[in-house]
């Protein structure tokens, strides 16, 4: 089993203008949970790191009795995922899509059908972690953790 990874630390100060592709996937997937949570679609999932989002992630902390920091980290991140699976369609099943689209051809579309729980099979496999096609928990931690799958 791969060593579980520690949540990303994402800020507007380290993530903002990046070209790094595996950062700006983590960045659309935390996009899109604050959407999901939010109850809107008020985020681009553009993974650029800037104003509209650290507000959006301050606000957040502020109603869940966090850190405002405007660092999505450990905390927040843990708080921000829910589970995705199999028929799920909505901003929280496109975030999974986004982290998903690091290791695996995956279309990015909102909806979690057969074949993104299929993919998710496949990550979960070459993590050696139980391979239900459910992201849970567990499943984002390693999602948002790693960017490619360890050797």
């Amino acid at each position: 089993m791969a060593t579980k990874p520690a949540w990303p630390s994402l800020s507007q100060a380290i993530c903002q203008g990046t070209a790094d592709a595996k950062v700006r996937s983590n960045v659309r997937a935390l996009q899109c949970l604050l959407n999901y949570r939010n109850g809107n679609t008020a985020l681009l999932d553009d993974g650029d790191f800037g104003s509209l989002t650290a507000t959006a992630v301050k606000n957040y902390q502020s109603k869940n009795g966090l850190v405002v920091d405007g660092v999505a980290g450990g905390a927040t991140l843990a708080k921000l995922v829910v589970n995705v699976q199999a028929t799920t369609n909505n901003s929280a099943a496109r975030a999974a899509q986004h982290l998903l689209g690091k290791f695996e051809a995956i279309v990015i579309d909102s909806n979690f059908g057969p074949v993104a729980a299929g993919v998710t099979k496949t990550f979960q496999k070459k993590m050696g972690l139980v391979q239900d096609g459910l992201v849970g928990p567990v499943g984002w931690q390693y999602l948002f953790g790693y960017s490619t799958y360890p050797k």
